[in-house]
């Protein structure tokens, strides 16, 4: 449960997002809802224990179901400005807080942001 007011990194501690050596675009969903998303939390739980070849099309429905989600929430903004994320290298950071490059994000019962990132 999360709670107002309160701060939260993700991922949580020193965790960081690794990219593999392959290059390619990479996507990162944030979603955060008040409600649970009971029927996106089935399906990425099928995916996980699906077998390869179910995978694309359990994909598929995921992203289908992210869309939907999108559809019902209202926008604060007619557009967004791509998000910087804190540099290209993990040793950016060093001697720094990465509280310094975070920012806060406010909304009533559902938020959602995509992030891209051009690995290459």
């Amino acid at each position: 449960m999360i709670e107002a007011g309160k701060s939260y990194a993700i991922p949580s501690g020193n965790s960081w997002y690794t990219l593999d050596q392959r290059t390619r675009r990479e996507t990162v969903y944030l979603l955060a809802s008040a409600k649970r998303l009971s029927a996106l939390e089935a399906l990425l739980d099928a995916s996980a224990a699906a077998q390869p070849a179910e995978q694309p099309q359990l994909h598929a429905r995921i992203l289908a179901e992210i869309r939907a989600l999108n559809q019902v929430r209202p926008f604060a903004t007619s557009g967004e400005r791509p998000t910087r994320i804190g540099g290209s290298r993990r040793d950016v950071l060093r001697g720094k807080d990465v509280g310094d490059l975070a920012f806060e994000i406010s909304a009533q019962n559902f938020y959602s942001k995509i992030f891209t990132i051009e690995h290459q």
